[in-house]
């Protein structure tokens, strides 16, 4: 039950923030007064007085209940200052006839009954409220008096003691300006405090809109760049891949492995014979014998400017190696110059046959 009626409080919108704000309590504060509407009805039925009376009074308490249910739907319909008008000129409507009642006379108690309304039009309505309460508030008043000074009947009814019109008049009156002004500057420094949070509210939306908008781009020109920046590196990678595959094509030229018959193999060497290239060398020849049925590796030297000690060296180890697989290795091409290096260096090839051309190594061969 506590959860529903909670919720149902909640249920309301308004266009206003601020009466947004305060429509709960004023909700409260309807349901509180019709509560206190039928408990004071219950109380003057279960009284001492005249079975007329009671039922005058009954009926002018609970007359006010459908007022405030108005006032209630009305503020749940975005009404808010129509349904705080309502409930305050019933709430002064009864007051009033209470006071006609009683006679200003011996009503000094109920008058101060008429603070309410007041209060309650100028915390939530402002100045215009404070001003309709004030006007129908003095007004019955005045008038209630008036009616009591010429005798008609019924008015003052109850009164008892002795004529205190003027005094009691007197006092409410000053008593109510100066409860109204004190509300009105308190409701206007209420009002413009709220308004000054809701101004900040607004300028911390504000900058957090634009702080958001700020990270939004900053976080848009990261990605672009984070972006370009793989795309960088992937075409850098494509660019190595590229790389290593041309030097690979490379490596695999500067050391070309030809099959010119079913036991043949040529290989042919341009260039300079270094360390790295040797054990290439190597490397291929072997790999070449083992895949094919090759009894000889002709190693045409042609294009080969010089042959020192550490080449001569590396020659042997190829020729040992292929040896060990069943093959036999040829040096093809070896120019004078290249020959008169190799006897003046003093190197022996030791068992590599030679010869000076490819085409007296295939003649041999056959």
């Amino acid at each position: 039950m506590q959860t529903r009626l909670h919720q149902w409080l909640h249920n309301v919108t308004l266009h206003d923030p601020l009466e947004q704000r305060q429509a709960i309590l004023v909700q409260i504060m309807f349901l509180a007064l019709i509560g206190l509407l039928l408990g004071g009805a219950i109380v003057v039925f279960l009284g001492n007085l005249t079975l007329t009376l009671k039922m005058m009074l009954v009926f002018i308490i609970l007359f006010n209940i459908p007022f405030i249910i108005v006032a209630l739907i009305l503020l749940r319909h975005d009404q808010f200052h129509n349904a705080i008008l309502v409930a305050t000129v019933s709430l002064i409507g009864m007051l009033s006839v209470l006071l006609l009642l009683v006679g200003v006379t011996s009503s000094s108690t109920l008058l101060f009954g008429f603070a309410i309304p007041i209060i309650m039009a100028g915390l939530l309505t402002g100045r215009q409220g404070i001003g309709i309460a004030l006007g129908l508030s003095l007004l019955s008043v005045v008038v209630v008096s008036l009616l009591e000074k010429v005798n008609i009947p019924l008015v003052g009814m109850l009164t008892t003691d002795g004529d205190r019109t003027l005094s009691t008049v007197s006092s409410f009156t000053i008593i109510v300006i100066v409860i109204s002004f004190f509300i009105d500057r308190f409701h206007w420094t209420f009002r413009q405090t709220l308004l000054e949070s809701r101004f900040r509210e607004r300028e911390l939306a504000e900058m957090r809109e634009s702080l958001e908008y700020t990270v939004a781009r900053r976080t848009r020109e990261l990605q672009r760049v984070l972006d370009e920046v793989q795309a960088q590196a992937a075409e850098q990678q494509r660019l190595l891949f590229e790389n290593a595959q041309q030097r690979e094509a490379i490596r695999e030229l500067s050391v070309p492995v030809l099959p010119i018959a079913a036991t043949t193999l040529v290989m042919p060497l341009v260039g300079a014979l270094d360390s790295t290239r040797l054990l290439l060398l190597q490397e291929r020849a072997l790999h070449a014998i083992q895949r094919s049925t090759a009894r000889y590796v002709l190693l045409d030297i042609t294009g080969v400017l010089t042959i020192d000690s550490k080449v001569a060296r590396g020659l042997l180890q190829v020729v040992q190696s292929a040896r060990l697989l069943g093959a036999e290795v040829v040096l093809v091409g070896v120019r004078p110059e290249v020959a008169q290096a190799i006897v003046r260096l003093g190197i022996n090839l030791g068992p590599i046959r030679a010869y000076s051309d490819l085409q007296t190594a295939l003649r041999w061969l056959r």
